[in-house]
């Protein structure tokens, strides 16, 4: 307990000094400070008496908390700064992204559609006189009868024009600021490490503040929400605004660090623990201690006066280094929830058909409070301050910076290309608008579930962070993608929210705080060598369901379920609780008049996800749904609206929250799009409802031999393709359903498709296939010209409707034909624009972590803990490889030039030869092929008679 003292008692003030033989013995609040009463450096008291006397005299006040993380746990807070404070600001709007391409690329109307299917796929040449001005002026978003509930009206909310949108400043005990001693690895005491001195934290000086403001509909208490699972997410959401230093959920060095993280290079001279870590390394990922010990033991015996760690010591000295430690938390042993937030004081899981009991019973009895199962999140905060401390690597982290320079400078709105996330519209305007400031860092949130073993239980799920400041060709690379939290099984979480919550309440922390970095890059005298950044998370990527669980939706069967709220309703068939995106009215419904009539893409629906109608619109959903007076209004509600809670991004202070984090995922619609055709075009599809029949549809071409033959060609293609295309499809008639991969969807269908399926399909089955195939081609390219955008965008319209014609045919036993896949491509169009280039926010980063990390795991009796041990390790080694690059034994051979090469530039090299004979064409046809490939590239005719 701190005693009642002042300041002056203890700090003499007069002349700003500290005698050196002048010892603290009456200190109490600065304990630590003085290590009990020993003597201090002057320049360590220094700090703390300018603190001190910036202000007037105080008195610390002790204040006890209940950690969220943990309802058994509580500990003292400590006082936070005025300075911390950082205020509110209006909410930026971003652009609307309104595509009409009428007048340039006319779009048939499907009751005009059947004749012109027969004529020759002709695709657009790339115009460059094409601009979007038609695009940006336009705005798609109409108030018509998809969405026709009227807006709530949300009572006033008196905080609102208030100064802080975080939390009010504590009672105004100033800032502790310690000094620790860092233990040496090898046990002796290790020097002084300077401490980063915390800066003010900067506000914009554009527009707005550094946070964003809350959505109306926070104005609701949650005391007058009658409906528990909103009352839950509304807890956990008030939780996340709640964040700040005083409820950290790290433990106290860690916090200590964090905060005051080392301004030095990290030293990793001594030899024993520098062989032991190496050994730890292993060439590609860590070794299991079986190995450690052997090389270990190998070692001692040649050299036994040698100081090799042990395993565990060196596992200690890893988390020491790098300062990052997982934080444990409770959870059901089912994996229904992870006691945080609303669940921290429950005792057993609250769903009724779990009821599992939180703690161990057989100590409970005996007064131990020990959870029967914990999971594991990884604090993004010490990895990103890793990223700084070296200034090869600190360098790389000032990529983002020249692409804001670059934006400030430019004049137009719209980009001539996309390449990058950062062309993306909304980002631009978060840039002009000062929202995101050049000291800032940008992330990316990827969440996805993993079945770790096909014959066991094994459901699990990973969530990651990718670091956007970084250039693209190094930001998804293993050793920046760092790990953010395990779900463990063996069951699918019932609340994703309460595991995802811990990672997300230690990145409000440091959004709201601030993070102190040091960059080494910079001079050490100049300010620039120290600054406080303050996180902005942009994106948040995940699969169908898990954009489900992140976004609050109803999923991709419900009545409104795009994932980009553009506002269709789905259709269904006669008393089928399923809904799916059909734009074209049956002409056989049971329904009758009541079946709505045709959509029309470019005027009925709504076209971006950030346009103001959007954000307005959702928050209209969501206000609708929490003044639900019982479940059956909120039932109804719910299937109106699309949604069935509030996403908890909207707790956070500082994101591009929903609806617009929630980008399109190209790497899963390459999935779902493949199962669908590969269904119908086998005649494999998982129902058919009378009298539809199978055997009767003129597209089922892949049966029998046919199918066989298709399968045979498809394999005998591996020869011709390049070793850098990862996972050559497989035959699919064999092993379609062993688990075929995304990558292998993609090169069987989007590659050797159009080719092998000519003459197979009838015509006009693949000519609407090739539209989707160059749709999908312009998606994937590394930088998309505005004139390939408005090419994707008018053949994206032509496919939906056309699809829709020949394979749905209006018939409502087909309505199930019409998958979210056939409606999403249309979105992904316009995403482009909002949000960059598509292939740089899919889930190929997220799905690879999952299979290098299942890769590594080496106990299948403990797979889940061990999973979770081998992403520990991950951060760990990622965070130690940007310290000291030495350690990357790969990333040096990746940049090591071959014998002889000589680097050009622009990732060029130029090469020796190293053929040992002279080679020339074998056939006449290869001596033809390479006369004419010559001559195209010269523009003169070839003579190889001549001595070129």
């Amino acid at each position: 307990m701190w005693n009642d003292y002042d300041d002056d008692d203890v700090f003499p003030r007069e002349n700003g000094s500290l005698d050196s033989e002048w010892q603290l013995c009456k200190c109490t609040k600065c304990a630590k400070l003085c290590d009990g009463g020993n003597k201090i450096s002057k320049r360590t008291w220094s700090r703390h008496h300018e603190t001190l006397t910036s202000r007037p005299s105080r008195r610390a006040v002790p204040t006890s908390f209940k950690s969220i993380g943990s309802a058994a746990v509580s500990k003292e807070s400590r006082p936070r700064s005025d300075s911390d404070e950082i205020a509110a600001g209006p909410a930026f709007e971003t652009q609307s992204f309104a595509m009409d391409i009428n007048d340039i690329l006319p779009v048939q109307h499907p009751a005009q559609a059947s004749q012109p299917l027969e004529q020759p796929l002709l695709f657009p040449a790339a115009d460059t006189s094409l601009d979007l001005q038609e695009i940006e002026e336009l705005d798609l978003v109409s108030d018509d009868e998809n969405f026709n509930f009227e807006p709530v009206q949300i009572p006033e909310d008196p905080a609102s024009d208030s100064e802080s949108d975080g939390p009010a400043p504590d009672s105004g005990e100033d800032r502790q600021l310690q000094q620790i001693n860092a233990p040496s690895l090898a046990g002796s005491t290790a020097p002084d490490v300077p401490r980063f001195v915390p800066m003010e934290p900067r506000r914009s000086t554009i527009t707005g503040t550094v946070f964003s403001v809350r959505p109306p509909w926070r104005s609701i208490s949650i005391e007058s929400v009658k409906i528990e699972k909103l009352r839950i997410s509304l807890g956990f959401i008030e939780a996340l605004e709640s964040a700040c230093k005083q409820n950290s959920q790290l433990a106290p060095g860690d916090d200590e660090r964090l905060w005051n993280p080392p301004c030095k290079l990290l030293d990793t001279s001594d030899p024993g623990i520098r062989q032991a870590l190496k050994t730890f390394m292993g060439a590609d990922a860590p070794v299991t201690e079986e190995t450690f010990n052997a090389f270990r033991d190998a070692a001692l015996e040649h050299h036994p006066d040698d100081d090799f760690p042990t395993f565990y010591k060196t596992k200690m000295a890893l988390a020491e280094l790098t300062g990052i430690s997982p934080i444990e938390t409770d959870m059901c042993p089912n994996s229904c929830i992870a006691y945080t937030g609303p669940f921290a004081e429950l005792d057993k899981c609250p769903y009724p058909e779990c009821s599992e009991p939180r703690y161990d019973q057989a100590k409970l009895q005996k007064g131990f409070h020990e959870a029967r199962t914990k999971f594991w999140t990884i604090p993004i905060g010490p990895y990103l301050q890793s990223l700084w401390r070296h200034p090869e690597t600190a360098k790389e982290m000032k990529y983002r910076r020249d692409c804001d320079r670059k934006i400030r400078e430019q004049t137009t709105v719209t980009p001539d290309s996309w390449s990058d996330i950062f062309d993306g519209a909304d980002y631009v305007k978060l840039v002009r608008d000062g929202v995101i400031q050049p000291t800032d860092m940008v992330l990316l949130f990827s969440i996805d579930g993993a079945q770790l073993y096909a014959h066991k239980a094994s459901d699990c799920w990973i969530y990651i962070w990718v670091i956007l400041d970084l250039r693209p060709g190094l930001r998804y690379k293993k050793k920046f993608v760092i790990p953010g939290g395990f779900i463990p099984g063996p069951n699918p979480p019932k609340n994703v929210d309460s595991y995802t919550f811990i990672g997300l309440h230690h990145l409000a922390v440091i959004q709201r705080e601030g993070l102190p970095i040091w960059d080494a890059s910079a001079d050490p005298d100049s300010p620039d060598a120290f600054f406080t950044s303050y996180l902005y998370v942009f994106l948040s990527t995940a699969d169908g369901p898990g954009q489900q669980h992140m976004s609050g939706s109803n999923g991709h069967t419900a009545r409104v379920a795009c994932r980009f709220f553009c506002g269709l309703k789905g259709r269904h068939r006669y008393q089928a609780p399923q809904y799916y995106p059909v734009l074209l009215k049956p002409l056989n419904s049971k329904y009758g008049a009541a079946e709505r009539e045709d959509v029309d893409i470019q005027t009925d629906l709504r076209s971006s996800l950030s346009s103001e109608a959007s954000i307005q619109q959702y928050n209209s959903a969501i206000s609708h749904l929490l003044t639900s007076r019982n479940k059956t209004e909120y039932k109804a509600r719910q299937t109106e609206c699309g949604f069935g809670k509030p996403s908890i991004w909207s707790g956070l202070p500082r994101c591009l929250g929903p609806p617009g984090i929630f980008p399109a995922d190209l790497m899963h619609y390459i999935l779902n799009i493949g199962d669908l055709l590969s269904g119908l075009w086998t005649g494999k599809l998982d129902k058919v409802y009378p009298p539809d029949r199978a055997d009767s549809w003129p597209w089922r071409v892949l049966t029998g031999d046919k199918w066989t033959q298709h399968g045979a060609a498809v394999h005998a293609c591996h020869h011709y393709f390049p070793d850098n295309f990862d996972h050559v499809p497989r035959n699919p008639s064999e092993k379609i359903n062993s688990g075929y991969k995304a990558k292998e969807w993609q090169h069987w269908l989007f590659g050797l498709g159009p080719a092998l399926l000519y003459g197979l399909l009838p015509s006009k089955y693949w000519l609407n296939f090739c539209k989707l195939v160059h749709v999908v081609h312009l998606l994937h390219q590394y930088s998309i010209s505005k004139s390939s955008l408005l090419i994707a965008y008018r053949l994206v319209l032509q496919f939906t409707y056309e699809f829709e014609e020949l394979y749905y045919e209006r018939r409502s036993e087909r309505i199930h034909f019409v998958c979210q896949s056939i409606h999403t491509p249309m979105h992904m169009v316009q995403e482009v624009r909002r949000v960059g280039n598509l292939i740089l926010y899919a889930q190929w980063t997220l799905e690879r972590t999952i299979g290098n990390l299942g890769e590594e795991i080496r106990q299948p009796k403990y797979m889940f803990a061990n999973l979770s041990q081998r992403g520990l390790y991950r951060a760990q080694l990622n965070a130690l490889k940007a310290m000291d690059p030495s350690f990357d034994r790969l990333g040096h051979k990746e940049t090591q030039l071959p014998t002889g090469a000589v680097d050009v530039g622009d990732g060029y090299q130029l090469r020796p030869k190293i053929d040992n004979a002279a080679c020339a064409p074998e056939t006449a046809a290869e001596l033809e092929a390479l006369k004419l490939y010559l001559s195209n590239i010269w523009n003169q005719p070839f003579d190889d008679k001549q001595d070129n």
